[in-house]
């Protein structure tokens, strides 16, 4: 049993790595980039710590998962779509806001 703790450990740490190493060369290509690639790349890195959440069975508010699903879906508008993209942004901050909302509300 103990070994299976440790190879998740482990797995853990280099999915956790993988995502550190995503948001500093993030941080790093946006010095030259776009402005509106590091608001794709924070969004980006959001949906991808949903998904590693998920991987790890931390549970989660549903909206979280819709969260990650639209980020998915609209991330490229920045590419060629301002405002859908920024839209969405704010959409997604809304179901933020949501998930806050009902954290308080069980407390």
């Amino acid at each position: 049993m103990s070994g299976v703790i440790i190879t998740m450990c482990d797995e853990f740490t280099k999915d956790m790595n993988h995502l550190l190493i995503y948001m500093i060369t993030s941080a790093s290509g946006c010095v030259n980039e776009p402005k509106l690639y590091g608001s794709m790349r924070l969004a980006d890195a959001a949906s991808k710590l949903i998904v590693l959440l998920n991987k790890y069975d931390v549970p989660l508010n549903d909206k979280l998962n819709q969260v990650e699903e639209r980020i998915g879906q609209d991330k490229l508008l920045c590419m060629d779509d301002e405002k859908g993209f920024v839209k969405m942004l704010n959409d997604i901050s809304l179901m933020m806001t949501d998930v806050l909302l009902e954290e308080d509300l069980q407390l």
